[in-house]
């Protein structure tokens, strides 16, 4: 899915973790590939409402460092407009 997003130029992405209830450790490795080809073109991955228990996945292979996430789905959201507004890139 979100390599469809990467081709229709949506590079801003945001994971909604709110029905998950645990991580597959291979899969974090695909969305650190996913990551990768977001920011090759200038957007970016994050994650909202994880749940304690994929948290706890991410951190026991200290993967927290390369993804920021965010308590509400508004706060993933508002964090994009916040980075555009700081390196000028929105006026």
């Amino acid at each position: 899915m979100i390599d469809t997003l990467i081709t229709q130029e949506q590079l801003r992405v945001i994971i909604d973790w709110t029905k998950a209830a645990w991580i597959d450790p291979m899969a974090i490795g695909l969305l650190l590939a996913r990551r990768h080809a977001l920011l090759q073109k200038s957007g970016e991955l994050k994650f909202a409402r994880m749940r304690p228990e994929v948290r706890t996945v991410f951190s026991r292979f200290r993967m927290t460092e390369f993804f920021e996430s965010y308590a509400t789905l508004e706060d993933a959201i508002a964090s994009f407009d916040e980075e555009w507004i700081q390196d000028g890139t929105v006026q």
